[in-house]
């Protein structure tokens, strides 16, 4: 009896030695990046990459699925392999250039290339991959797991963590820690993101135990191998993947080399023969191959005189690539980027500003490491007001450590009104004419704008500006009728100051602009001020808290002026989640843009992947982020104005839901979405 009673009497030490001990080792791999490595900035390795895909099910909306045109038809599987460096500017910012590579994918092609996030995995950061799915191993996300250790012998122990909620930000699996130091070993991470099901396995390299690897030439952060197993699933399309990399690897290839198509090369340095399943991909392509030149050699011995010999030389594939898929073509100072003209995440649509369409086109020529010149055209089209958008701008950065450019752009605004002129013709005119119907007060919106850019210092920001507006009316005919000019031009200089005394400080802008008349024929006359504060607090857990005042007023204006503020105007065409909704009005009427001659604003926003309705078990699993909104303005002659909204984002669309109230009295409701398919892609 005493010695049960003893036993009894030293469970709860025992039970608290174990507690102390799982929290000493979990307290350690918290600490393991600060106290024994740091980010691999600058720093690059050789590596090997090996993949392969398996369709187990497709239809004809696998074309439109970026990067995945080329493997929508014809054979079901496909592999590929490359050899080259992996750069790094920072454990999750790294660029796998290609030296040497083959390929079964037509053309080559980079197919789900979103995977190669997944092949170096940030441990020990608030996030896995980029920026999204919560570590296990960060202090800030403790309260998102459960842990369960087990001492596995030799020093090492199993960690396995399972999420406490269901949550697409979230991970299960296990890892392998050393208890001396807390570094992992070896990990396996099992989640689901942006409609992909992935399995990584990581292994580290070996460590000494005194805060150095065995072979000192790679960072600790930086894996020896990672296998990720990957399935996609969307509208009735299936396909499996494996991503495997090598690093570290001895071969260093000349730089002089840049996807080079040379299986012989790849034979001297790929470290892992092929399995089975990738010698029959290969087998099976190579067979196809030669078939195909053996007929191509036959049909150009003949000579053919079909009148649809020219259509069948249309290259399809290249034109429906181009189609559906981002285009990039890259060389060593020059880059070309195009959005693919049909893309759904393109779309947006709210009850108000109704549907709209936008795409991009990116081009960019570098001079040196520290000029360039680039062109980054933007499009849209809204289908409510029926109105096509563009901004096009060509930018000479001449000093890219101190953000020193010059800018020229043309682009094309909302339509905007002039109410003072509206009234000037109702009370000028005796007439019983219903000049609502005329549309006289809405101008189309045309402009240019040549700027220059330079950092003073690390606090101070200038931008000098050269601006002119050209307004046409919308309704010439009438317009000219009531007696009144149909056009109207403004030149303005501006400037702009932006100041931050330091990082953790709010973004200050000052902004003035001034026309006169008679100068490039400006027959408008005004001037304005604004100014504008931003601030970005972030906080655990990929926690965010967004704010915005500002204010802004005509100090002088004429008969003619138009009101056209820089930071409250209206946007027609939808952006989406990182679009930053937090600056903008959902549900304002468009005219009071135009019709006021001072406004004050603020806004605010708090967001977080697990807010309000990540609980809900269906919906929950889907929550890539939550957002709430407060939104309020004074206006001349108008209540003040306040927006309330709630909003949310998955990996198929956002979607926010906003009320807006004069003093405490409900104005109107409205819906936001836009589409966010593959959106990380």
């Amino acid at each position: 009896m005493l010695i049960v009673l003893g036993v009894l009497l030293l469970m709860p030490s025992i039970a608290f030695a174990n507690e102390d001990n799982d929290s000493l080792l979990m307290e350690r791999v918290y600490s393991y990046m600060r106290n024994f490595s740091s980010e691999p900035i600058g720093e690059n390795t050789n590596v090997y990459l090996k993949y392969s895909f398996h369709t187990l099910r497709r239809n004809f909306t696998m074309m439109a699925i970026p990067s995945l045109y080329h493997i929508a038809k014809g054979n079901r599987d496909f592999a590929g392999e490359t050899y080259g460096k992996m750069l790094f500017n920072g454990i999750k910012d790294f660029k796998l250039r290609r030296q040497v590579e083959n390929s079964t994918i037509p053309h080559y092609s980079n197919t789900m290339h979103t995977i190669y996030k997944y092949l170096v995995p940030d441990l020990y950061g608030v996030t896995l991959f980029q920026d999204y799915m919560l570590s296990p191993f960060h202090r800030d996300n403790v309260r998102l797991y459960r842990y369960y250790i087990t001492n596995q012998g030799d020093g090492l122990y199993l960690i396995t963590f399972l999420p406490k909620t269901k949550n697409t930000q979230l991970v299960r699996g296990s890892a392998v820690v050393d208890g001396k130091t807390g570094r992992v070993t070896s990990a396996h991470i099992n989640g689901e993101y942006d409609m992909i099901k992935f399995d990584v396995d990581v292994q580290m390299q070996n460590f000494d135990g005194c805060g150095d690897t065995e072979d000192s030439e790679l960072n600790s952060l930086i894996p020896v191998k990672c296998v990720s197993d990957a399935e996609f699933n969307f509208m009735g399309n299936k396909v499996r993947a494996r991503f495997s990399a090598y690093y570290n690897q001895p071969t260093t290839l000349p730089d002089s080399l840049f996807r080079m198509r040379n299986i012989g090369t790849l034979n001297s340095v790929r470290p892992i023969d092929f399995d089975s399943r990738e010698e029959a991909i290969y087998s099976t392509y190579y067979k196809k191959v030669a078939q195909k030149d053996s007929l191509k050699q036959i049909t150009d011995s003949a000579t053919s005189t079909s009148s649809s010999s020219f259509i069948s030389k249309i290259p399809w594939d290249m034109i429906g690539d181009h189609i559906f898929n981002k285009t990039k073509i890259n060389s060593y100072n020059t880059s070309v980027r195009f959005s693919p003209i049909l893309n759904p995440l393109y779309f947006g649509y709210s009850g108000r500003k109704g549907l709209s369409y936008k795409m991009k086109i990116g081009a960019e020529y570098r001079l040196d490491r520290n000029s360039s010149i680039s062109l980054n055209p933007k499009f849209g089209y809204n289908f409510k007001i029926e109105q096509f958008y563009f901004d096009i701008p060509l930018r000479y950065t001449f000093n890219q450590e101190k953000d020193g450019w010059i800018q020229f752009s043309f682009a094309n605004g909302n339509r905007i009104t002039n109410s003072t002129l509206m009234d000037i013709i109702k009370s000028q005119s005796t007439s019983n004419v219903n000049f609502g119907e005329l549309n006289l007060d809405y101008f189309k919106d045309t402009h240019f704008n040549l700027s220059c850019n330079m950092e003073i210092n690390k606090y101070l920001e200038v931008t000098l500006s050269m601006l002119h507006y050209r307004r046409s009316a919308v309704n010439k005919t009438a317009m000219r009728e009531a007696g009144k000019k149909a056009i109207y031009y403004s030149f303005s200089p501006a400037i702009t100051i932006k100041y931050q005394p330091s990082v953790s400080w709010p973004v200050f802008t000052v902004y003035y602009e001034r026309s006169d008349d008679n100068i490039l024929n400006s027959n408008c006359k005004y001037e304005k001020w604004e100014f504008d504060s931003s601030y970005k607090l972030s906080f655990s857990s990929l926690r965010k808290f967004n704010a915005r005042v500002g204010g802004g007023f005509y100090s002088d204006q004429s008969k003619n002026y138009f009101v056209d503020f820089v930071n409250f105007h209206e946007n027609y065409i939808q952006g989406g989640w990182d679009d930053d909704w937090t600056g903008e009005f959902q549900l304002i009427n468009t005219h009071w843009y135009n019709a006021t001659r001072y406004y004050f604003r603020t806004n605010f926003s708090y967001e977080s992947p697990l807010l309000l309705l990540y609980w809900i078990p269906l919906i929950g699993k889907l929550m890539e982020t939550e957002r709430v909104y407060l939104s309020y303005v004074q206006l001349a002659h108008t209540r003040p104005y306040f927006e309330v909204g709630y909003g949310f984002t998955t990996r198929y669309v956002t979607v926010g839901l906003f009320a807006s109230f004069l003093n405490t009295e409900i104005s109107d409701i409205g819906l936001k979405f836009t589409l966010e398919l593959f959106r990380k892609w």
